[in-house]
Formats: structure tokens, sequence, C-alpha cells
């Protein structure tokens, strides 16, 4: 029952959750660990109290959210800020990342990825928000608390490096 419970919840909140730590990581090798965590800690909370300890799931996960990454980032300068959950807004969403408007080949979208996660951490960033939460590049931007040209540029200058570099291979 609990765990059909905690699949639940699980697959009602990634999404958000992914999203929450995706903006405020300092490293896209950091994020599946510490997502992992998150859930991890929610699971052993629920099989020890039950899952009507928790009044409101989506802040609880949140919580244990913002610690992870203050935990994981303990010796550095993150600020982790808070936002507000809105029940109606969490979705579901495919664990990959999708470029299909512009790389159309399954085989090319990984290492399409590979190559943005070869760059510096805000174009993973922008990338993922841009591609994988439809975000327009101006909300990218006042999330990741950026210039929007700071975030067109690495945006468009990131793409027609790809364009380019899949264009050779045709």
């Amino acid at each position: 029952m609990q765990d059909d419970y905690f699949d639940e919840v699980y697959n009602n909140t990634y999404s958000n959750v992914l999203k929450y730590i995706i903006v405020r990581c300092k490293n896209h090798y950091d994020i599946q660990d510490i997502v992992q965590n998150v859930y991890t800690n929610f699971y052993i909370r629920l099989k020890k109290y039950g899952r009507f300890h928790f009044f409101n799931v989506n802040k609880y996960l949140y919580r244990i959210s913002r610690d992870e990454l203050s935990k994981y980032y303990r010796n550095s300068a993150i600020i982790v800020k808070n936002i507000s959950i809105d029940d109606e807004n969490i979705t579901l969403v495919d664990d990959h990342f999708l470029l299909e408007d512009y790389i159309c080949d399954q085989c090319q979208e990984n290492e399409v990825w590979e190559i943005i996660k070869s760059k510096d951490i805000i174009t993973f960033k922008i990338f993922t928000l841009y591609f994988l939460y439809d975000y327009k590049l101006s909300q990218i931007a006042q999330e990741l608390n950026i210039t929007d040209s700071n975030v067109k540029n690495k945006f468009y200058r990131t793409l027609n490096e790809l364009k380019k570099s899949f264009a050779k291979e045709i």
C-alpha cells in the first residue's frame, strides 16, 4: 500500500522536483544523485511514519530537495531559494530529453546531449529548461537570474554549433 503511494507521489512530483534541482545545481553530474537522495529520504520517512504523516507532500519534497542541495554543496556559496508549489502545475515528463525539431535521428539525440553536457552548467540548464520544460528564453533568464541576452547568446551559439556539427555528418 505504501509502495503504491510512493509510486503515485513519485510520478506526480518527479518533473517539478527535477526542475527545482536542475535550476539550483552546480554541475549536471550532480542532478541524478540529488534527486535520488530526495526520493530515498522520502521513502524512508514514508516507511517510518506512513502516508498520513505528510500534510502537503509537495512542500515536504521541496524541503527535502532544498536540504539535499544544501548538504551536497555545503562548502559552496550556492544560494538555494524557496519556491511555492502549485498542485495543478505538476505534470509528468519523460526522463529523456528531446531535440526532435532540430535533430531527428534517435541515435543523434544522445550525442547532442553529450555535447550539451560538455558545455558550461548554465548552457546545460538553458537547454534543459527550454526543451524539457518548454520555458521561453525570457523565463529561463528570470529563473536563472541572468540577462535575456546572455541566455539567447548561449542558446543560439550552442544551437548553431550543434547544427554545424551534425550537418558535417550528413
